[in-house]
């Protein structure tokens, strides 16, 4: 298995305007689509991005979810019959099953994106795998719908057509849930919730509390997974000589800390992340004939 940040579909001018895109994972038996929604999107305000993982294979795959403070849309589309899953915010790696000749079609939701249309709080959906049949109308015939879609392209439509005939694209996450995000991405999650509050201009108390039932997790939390995320990409993207030094740039006391955080939520070192990406590099070069 390998780590690989998909750019799939994503621009430059994407990156400027929107850097925190959760990594992906790529692994050599499947095949990995992405595509970024922009803020401009009539779904934007609600919609981070889109994924779809096809397993060709004769066997299952179980495709590694990082954690990335974003509730998810999931589809498992097979050849006979297909279902629909709201995969609530989670602050652990996870893994998405994928059967044999099946593909996955999956919808991040921008965090406090999710509390806008759906019927149930978004807090007590934390951790949890929910039937979206539980949730909305009419998702039997999407689902027929994304099984019969011939790309990845018809099947972001699709789902875009559904969720505006839901209203979706009428609704607006709450503005300090959204300013709240926007600060910590800003600071790429490097930022005490004592700073947060005095920024937003409102109590630790009060913001912890609207944060927890609009984006499902805790401020705090929030911010250890988007500091995560960043760190990741950049070991990935560079493969720094000096672990220490990624550490200290991107907010941990040492490179200890660093490998706590990186323990506490994906079970490995940042190590171990730096060597996935090395030999993701090298299996690229070898296919291209580098």
């Amino acid at each position: 298995m390998s780590l690989f940040i998909s750019d799939r579909q994503y621009t430059r001018e994407m990156h400027e305007e929107r850097s925190y895109v959760p990594v992906l994972y790529e692994s050599a038996a499947s095949r990995l689509q992405h595509r970024v929604f922009r803020s401009e999107h009539e779904l934007g305000r609600v919609l981070l991005d889109s994924f779809e993982v096809q397993n060709h294979t004769g066997s299952r795959i179980d495709y590694p979810l990082l954690p990335d403070g974003c509730c998810m849309l999931v589809f498992l589309l097979g050849r006979t019959e297909a279902q629909g899953l709201f995969r609530g915010v989670t602050a652990k790696a996870e893994t998405l099953q994928i059967p044999p000749h099946s593909a996955a079609f999956c919808v991040r939701l921008r965090p406090g994106g999710a509390a806008s249309f759906i019927p149930l709080p978004v807090s007590d959906l934390a951790d949890r795998v929910t039937p979206l049949e539980h949730m909305f109308r009419g998702v039997t015939e999407l689902l027929t719908q994304l099984r019969h879609g011939e790309s990845f392209h018809e099947r972001n439509v699709l789902v875009q057509r559904y969720l505006t005939a839901q209203d979706v694209g009428q609704f607006v996450p709450m503005a300090l849930v959204s300013r709240c995000v926007e600060v910590i991405e800003e600071q790429q999650g490097n930022l005490r919730i004592q700073e947060l509050a005095k920024t937003v201009g409102c109590s630790e108390r009060y913001l912890n509390r609207v944060f927890q039932a609009h984006a499902g997790l805790s401020p705090k939390l929030f911010c250890e997974l988007v500091q995560l995320q960043y760190c990741i990409k950049h070991i990935i993207a560079t493969q720094p000589k000096s672990l220490l030094d990624a550490a200290v740039n991107f907010g941990y006391f040492d490179q200890a800390h660093m490998n706590r955080s990186f323990r506490k939520f994906l079970n490995c070192t940042a190590s171990d992340v730096r060597s996935y990406g090395r030999k993701r590099a090298e299996t690229r070069g070898q296919n291209t004939g580098y």
